[in-house]
């Protein structure tokens, strides 16, 4: 038989026999133990005349391990302190396993508390108490915080450090502290007691896994208006909106990590207070801004813990200062409100795009506005601790050269990202586009592959999932092989969710809107929200995991030979299916997907290097 022969054979054999064959097999339980971190091991299935290796079950992951672990609501605030009664940062945004960081606080309580807990799921009860420290006597603080720039920074007194502990390593130990967001909760022993929070993230640098979160602390820093002022006021009373400080003060244009994260504008809100927008957003939610005042970024991590996926947590500070933050990971994950990016921020998403990474942005109006850092002037960890953004306006980086000709250094200036020669879209796939925003999600490409098994069609709403900022696909920015799964429109304005190939092979999704998370969890402070938990946005949010994380990849091989299906390497269009016999099985373009349709033993036969359906490829 001719070799056009063989691949004619071989690809009616996969669309018309594959279906029932993996159908029979899905249900053997095979033996097969997974490698270390996860990895899976392959098992081989005959069918006829081709061999197609399925993957086994998994190893349980850290994050598994660590959430059948007893959990705890305490972590809670029954009584926020809303007049600076307790409150604190620390020294680093994240420390590594083994590491130390140091906590500063100021009170007005004779003796205050600190219990550390890390935040997940933990059976709904949302996080495990790791270490308590009781009885603290209070120490004097110097105020008001400002530097010598007059940067709202405070230059405080340690009140105690905490040595992250590496002696156990066991991940089913309770003793080991696993990756993950932090919060330490600060409680005054006088009555009545107060509360706030101290947010970090304790990373694991030397753990390879599946999927690296990131936490978006830049973005909370610029919103943060404690002592009085953010990148967006000028003051701590907002009576209608950021800009209506009785004093007329302007906004920043530095902001520093050396100080607590304050209350929220409503005061509903305030059970997040010191965590950023963790657990509440700060925005001025009024009548004419009509949001809601609930956050993204737990409901996340509640979520892809209670999955157990293999994950691991940094912050957007970590993706400034190090290059390498995501070379073991097969998936870069954004959440929620993800908008402060400096230029390093932006390579090294680039770089991890080159290489091959996934990244999945579940966040909307991110990467917007260029920041540069730099040093603080006190702390015991001053690098990279004051966070500088001009948005667009006086930056002295934008220097003139002559009356005809601006020089600009695109590096360093503080602009929006699409002014710089940068539009968001030629890597997430869409970008921001307006807010406030508030509706629903509308499914539009509901045969794409990413929605198997979800139940969703063509015109399915995903109420209250909208919002409240909003991304859109641009042609002719956006990726040309961009798929738009998702097109919705509210208050005259579109979005959309968005997912592309990248010629390296890495693939890169956008919900194209910050309150994806609210369909995956219904955890929500003051009733804030409505509960929005929807099985189809948990499904396909499922599916997505599976696909960035590299789960479930088959190879197909012709019996008797070396010969596999495949794509040929940087075919993003389709044009061709080969037999392919020049490169091991783990090469991205010879694995495919296999996932039921959900009508007539029907599959979807995806192949993994540029993501079409074997059945639309020529």
């Amino acid at each position: 038989m001719s070799y056009q022969g063989y691949l004619s054979l071989f690809r009616l054999l996969c669309i018309t026999l594959l279906a029932c064959a993996l159908a029979q097999c899905s249900s053997d339980s095979s033996q097969d133990l997974a490698g270390e971190n996860g990895d899976e091991k392959k098992t081989a299935r005959t069918l006829n005349t081709i061999s197609v290796a399925v993957p086994s079950r998994f190893q349980r992951s850290v994050i598994e391990l660590e959430n059948a672990k007893p959990g705890t609501d305490a972590w809670q605030l029954a009584n926020p302190s809303v007049a600076h009664e307790i409150e604190g940062y620390a020294s680093l945004a994240s420390v590594n396993r083994g590491g130390s960081i140091d906590f500063f606080v100021n009170t007005s309580a004779p003796t205050y508390n600190i219990d550390v807990y890390r935040m997940g799921y933990y059976a709904g009860k949302g996080a495990r108490l790791m270490q308590s420290l009781a009885n603290i006597e209070r120490q004097p603080q110097p105020l008001p915080c400002i530097n010598p720039d007059n940067v709202i920074e405070c230059n405080w007194k340690t009140s105690r450090s905490l040595t992250i502990p590496v002696a156990d390593n066991n991940p089913e130990s309770l003793n080991y502290w696993a990756s993950g967001i932090y919060l330490a909760k600060l409680s005054t022993n006088s009555m009545p007691v107060k509360g706030s929070y101290i947010i970090f993230v304790v990373r694991d640098d030397d753990r390879a896994a599946s999927y690296v979160s990131q936490l978006p602390v830049t973005t909370y820093q610029a919103y943060n208006f404690w002592g009085g002022q953010s990148l967006y006021t000028g003051c701590e009373v907002h009576k209608n909106g950021w800009s209506s400080c009785d004093n007329g003060a302007r906004p920043a244009v530095a902001v520093s990590f050396n100080r607590p994260y304050g209350r929220g504008v409503n005061p509903a809100s305030a059970q997040g207070v010191g965590a950023g927008e963790f657990i509440t957003n700060v925005q001025p939610a009024r009548a004419e801004y009509n949001i809601s005042n609930a956050a993204w970024d737990y409901n996340m991590v509640r979520w892809m813990e209670k999955q157990g996926y293999d994950v691991k947590y940094i912050t957007n500070l970590d993706l400034h200062e190090n290059s390498a933050v995501l070379h073991q990971a097969k998936a870069f994950v954004s959440t929620g409100h993800d908008e402060y990016y400096s230029k390093n921020m932006w390579d090294n998403l680039i770089n991890a795009r080159s290489s091959g990474i996934n990244l999945a942005f579940f966040s909307s109006n991110q990467i917007y506005w260029q920041v540069r850092f730099n040093d603080g002037a006190y702390g015991t960890s001053k690098k990279n601790r004051i966070m500088i953004c001009y948005r667009g306006v006086g930056d002295p980086a934008r220097k003139k050269w002559s009356l005809a000709r601006f020089f600009t250094d695109n590096a360093l200036v503080t602009d929006q990202f699409r002014y710089l020669g940068r539009p968001e879209a030629t890597l997430i796939g869409n970008q921001y586009v307006k807010d406030p925003v508030v509706g629903d999600v509308t499914i539009t490409h509901a045969n794409h592959w990413l929605f198997a098994g979800t139940g969703a069609r063509n015109s399915t709403v995903l109420r209250g999932l909208l919002g409240y900022e909003i991304n859109a696909h641009v042609p002719g920015i956006s990726p040309a092989q961009t798929r738009i799964l998702a097109h919705s429109k509210a208050h005259g304005y579109a979005s959309d969710i968005t997912y592309y190939v990248d010629a390296s092979s890495a693939q890169v999704f956008s919900t194209g809107t910050m309150q994806w998370s609210w369909g995956l969890d219904n955890f929500v402070i003051n009733g804030l929200r409505d509960d929005y938990t929807d099985p189809i946005a948990q499904a396909f949010t499922a599916n997505l995991f599976d696909a960035i994380g590299e789960k479930n990849l088959s190879t197909i091989t012709l019996l008797g030979t070396s010969l596999n299906l495949s794509t040929p390497k940087g075919d993003l269009n389709g044009a061709q299916v080969i037999l392919d016999a020049s490169g091991p099985n783990q090469l991205k373009t010879n694995q495919w997907r296999f996932l039921p349709a959900g009508e007539y033993d029907y599959y979807y036969v995806v192949s993994r290097a540029n993501g079409l359906c074997l059945q639309s490829m020529g």
